[in-house]
């Protein structure tokens, strides 16, 4: 039996849906370039992306249905006969990313 990382249980509640949105603070929130946040964005997708598929090879290599795919497929589709979908399947992943701010700035001396 395994036991998940911290950064694999993130990417394991990603893939199924648990985590719709979260917050991360950053430093000095006075400097809103338009430019650092699209990169920052984009730096986030990919970095959930990459755990994410880190996360879905691993287990697809030990041939570990730890998404229940197979559940999934023969529940959806109880006619067709795939014995193991964990082993065709590929990962397809669109992740968006949003940096919202406050709008509120409090200064401290």
């Amino acid at each position: 039996m395994d036991e998940l990382t911290i950064e694999q249980t993130k990417a394991y509640n990603f893939l199924n849906n648990k985590i719709k949105h979260g917050t991360a603070y950053a430093t000095n929130p006075e400097h809103r370039d338009k430019q650092k946040l699209n990169a920052m964005e984009r730096s986030g997708a990919e970095n959930i992306k990459k755990i994410c598929e880190e996360l879905f090879y691993e287990y697809k290599k030990k041939n570990i249905d730890i998404f229940n795919l197979q559940r999934d497929f023969e529940m959806k589709y109880p006619r067709s006969k795939i014995d193991n979908c964990l082993q065709i399947a590929e990962l397809e992943l669109d992740i968006k990313v949003a940096i919202k701010g406050s709008t509120i700035t409090t200064d401290f001396e």
